[in-house]
């Protein structure tokens, strides 16, 4: 820990440079790995332990597990040229001729737009322009709705920033160099074009808000009238899915829908037909391999894909031939003492005066009955979920084939079957993540594994500041601005009592108006209204350090365990240890243009401005580094929320 600290810089003005500065020296962001973070190692610690478990058949692997060996082998094994071209190639012409490639041999009278779109929909799930999506409702959480909204897009603002257009295209028009044989000039005209049309479909809806509580109910017949002639959403409907819903359905980006045909309507149809076989081209190329690469650098490229898709199974297979108990028990107590304490908190008028009773006793409800789960996906069917599956070792593309059209299958299934837990393997694979619908929080297998976030030899100051604040910040997404609204059923529904929702909105102002102060890179923030992760993080932190000092403080604690809150090498202990141990769990390197990105399309503040938000609104911060009122980290001014 001493090794990322730079001990020139007064704790007291930045905090984050004091405990974080030396980190890009130890861990700099390259072109291969353009952010590093202690999820990142975590991420690499985990691939190292599970390719000793990928990289070779086991008598004991299960008929999955050979599976997704198989896939592995197939991505080691692709052999880039023309017969992997050709097999993209075959892959487009399924669903007709591509534009770009037929040259004047194509003809637009015949192109239909939404039928294309919805034709790949049913073979490979994919959503291009329009996401026919079947998920859980969000009012009668045991039945299956299907939502109409936009496709998924970069963030408006990424279009808008030319650096980042410009590498988008190039990227683009390299993949149809590659793949395509296209001319250069060919190939730069059409990313252009293909930009072009994607920023104005980016440019007509409002924003990616993870808030769900904004649809409408529709009956499909009224869904479709409203926005007829410009869509046939009857039709889509019909042939992405295979048959109607049953009961009325969602829609979500009502001002996105509305513009679309219009937007459609004002590009030709073959930069249209590009952009359609090129969002289909782009799910099936493959990992980039340069000649560059050595064994280990395409272990660790093919292991990324066979993440993406199976991520759950790999989990799993390393779960059960290894011995995480004690990791799980430690994790499950740091758990339950942040859940008795925040209990205690709520039930109190001294933490939170500005919520009124009625509210508080909801939110008790509501923490009680949390729960944790870690992602071993022991109850998880994989013969029945994988069992179609048929795995090539020597053929990446036709293995890619049978997984999208397996996920197609599986999700037109959902709409006339029972509801199931939610788990998207790939995004809980190394953050923890609250879901909503469940009151749950899934805890990733990698982060308690390493000793990046926990270890049972660790000082408690170590181990709350880091999985005590991960956790911590979970819990309190359940009472953010969207977790307040969904209550302990996963039902969506605002219980909470005027008061306690307007005193909400004035806490969350607070917030956002001294983000707005802050500047990262030289650059001030772009304003941003939606305070989800600031609250969490400010939160998180005020809950795992009032859990420890808790402890810290008990009475009946010995002195013994009490000396133990400290590390070799570094005379920070207890209290100063904490908040070093959290600030370190932050530290980050990132190349320009990731960093770029982040500011554009992240939720969350930059890593730095995390720190320096949770902490110099937090007094205890200042007690324990006796920071003086009105420097840099203490503030006359502080916003909180819990």
């Amino acid at each position: 820990m001493s090794s990322y600290m730079d001990l020139s810089v007064d704790p007291c003005e930045d905090f984050y440079t004091f405990a974080c500065g030396n980190w890009p020296k130890i861990h700099p962001a390259t072109e291969t790995e353009v952010e590093t973070n202690n999820f990142q190692l975590s991420a690499q610690q985990w691939r190292n332990y599970t390719l000793k478990f990928l990289s070779r058949q086991r008598y004991d692997d299960t008929e999955t597990e050979r599976k997704v060996k198989y896939f592995y082998e197939s991505c080691l094994n692709i052999t880039q040229g023309d017969e992997y071209n050709n097999k993209l190639r075959q892959l487009l012409d399924e669903f007709g001729q591509m534009p770009a490639l037929a040259a004047n041999k194509w003809q637009d009278k015949d192109f239909d737009w939404q039928k294309l779109v919805a034709e790949i929909k049913y073979n490979y799930d994919l959503n291009i322009i329009l996401n026919f999506d079947i998920h859980m409702d969000p009012e009668q959480i045991k039945i299956y709705r299907l939502g109409v909204r936009q496709a998924k897009f970069k963030n408006k603002s990424f279009y808008e920033n030319e650096a980042q257009r410009q590498k988008y295209e190039k990227e683009m028009a390299k993949n149809m160099k590659k793949y395509l044989n296209l001319s250069e000039d060919l190939a730069k005209k059409t990313s252009e074009e293909l930009v072009n049309l994607e920023a104005m479909l980016v440019g007509n809806f409002t924003s990616n808000d993870l808030v769900q509580n904004y649809y409408y109910e529709l009956s499909l017949d009224q869904l479709h009238n409203k926005y007829s002639p410009n869509l046939d959403i009857k039709s889509m409907v019909k042939t992405s899915l295979g048959s109607y819903p049953r009961g009325y359905v969602l829609e979500y980006d009502s001002k996105y829908l509305e513009n679309l045909g219009e937007i459609i309507k004002a590009f030709p149809k073959r930069i249209v037909a590009n952009y359609i076989f090129y969002k289909l081209l782009e799910s099936f190329v493959p990992p980039s391999f340069s000649r560059k690469d050595n064994e280990e650098d395409r272990q660790r490229k093919c292991h990324g894909q066979a993440n993406k898709y199976f991520a759950n199974v790999l989990d799993n297979m390393v779960y059960k031939k290894s011995d995480f108990q004690m990791a799980e028990e430690d994790v499950m107590s740091i758990f339950l003492d942040l859940q008795a304490f925040y209990e205690g908190a709520l039930a109190s008028e001294t933490y939170y005066s500005w919520l009124e009773k009625t509210t508080r006793k909801l939110a008790v409800e509501k923490l009680r009955a949390m729960k944790i789960k870690f992602n071993t996906y022991k109850e998880v069917d994989f013969a029945q979920d994988y069992g179609t599956l048929v795995m090539d070792p020597q053929d990446y593309v036709r293995n890619l084939k049978f997984i999208y059209s397996a996920k197609a299958a599986k999700h037109r299934a959902k709409l006339n079957g029972p509801v199931k837990p939610y788990y998207d393997s790939l995004k809980m694979s190394f953050t923890p993540q609250y879901v909503f619908a469940e009151n749950i929080i899934r805890i990733p297998l990698p982060i308690i594994y390493t000793s990046l976030f926990w270890h049972e030899d660790l000082p408690f100051a170590y181990n709350f500041a880091r999985m005590g604040y991960l956790i911590g910040h979970e819990i309190i997404h359940a009472f953010d601005e969207v977790g307040r609204q969904v209550d302990i059923h996963g039902k969506v529904q605002d219980l909470w009592d005027a008061h306690s929702v307007a005193n909400f909105a004035n806490r969350t102002q607070c917030f956002i108006e001294q983000t707005q102060r802050f500047s990262y890179e030289g650059q001030p923030l772009a304003k941003r209204s939606k305070q989800s992760e600031t609250i969490a993080d400010n939160g998180g932190i005020r809950l795992a350090y009032e859990t420890y000092r808790t402890w810290l403080e008990g009475a009946l604690l010995p002195q013994i365990d009490r000396d133990k809150e400290m590390l070799p090498a570094l005379v920070y202990k207890d209290k100063q240890l904490f908040f070093l141990s959290y600030a370190q769990t932050l530290c980050s390197d990132m190349v320009k243009a990731t960093r770029d990105m982040m500011i554009l399309t992240d939720p969350h503040l930059p890593t730095s401005l995390r720190v320096k938000s949770s902490l110099l609104n937090y007094e205890e911060f200042a007690n324990a580094f006796m920071c003086p009122k009105g420097c840099g980290m203490n503030p006359e001014e502080k916003c909180r929320m819990y």
